[in-house]
């Protein structure tokens, strides 16, 4: 595998997603997130993001209330679901209940 963790998340958490993939850089994982790996204005936005699942360990999802209205997070994590992929969440917020499959 090319990647240890896929990072999923809504835009509005980058900032944390960008603190989480330095600190797992830092002891030597390998992650992909999309606003550094996926080139800009790439016209394959959602190739690169379904062959970087494939190619990742583990799904590592970032949950918050603004994760949890994002269909693209998951879309992506049953993406790495219906691959096989590890799945591993991380709670950026109190808990709370949340009102869908996130």
């Amino acid at each position: 595998m090319q990647w240890d963790y896929f990072i999923s998340y809504a835009s509005e958490d980058r900032e944390r997603a960008r603190e989480l993939v330095s600190a797992l850089e830092a002891l030597g994982q390998r992650c992909f997130i999309d606003y550094r790996d996926i080139p800009p204005g790439s016209q394959q936005y959602r190739k690169h993001l379904s062959l970087a699942i494939m190619n990742s360990e583990t799904v590592l999802a970032l949950l918050s209330p603004f994760s949890q209205a994002s269909e693209e997070v998951v879309d992506e994590v049953q993406f790495g679901h219906d691959h096989g992929r590890r799945k591993l969440a991380v709670w950026l917020s109190d808990f709370q209940q949340y009102s869908n499959d996130t």
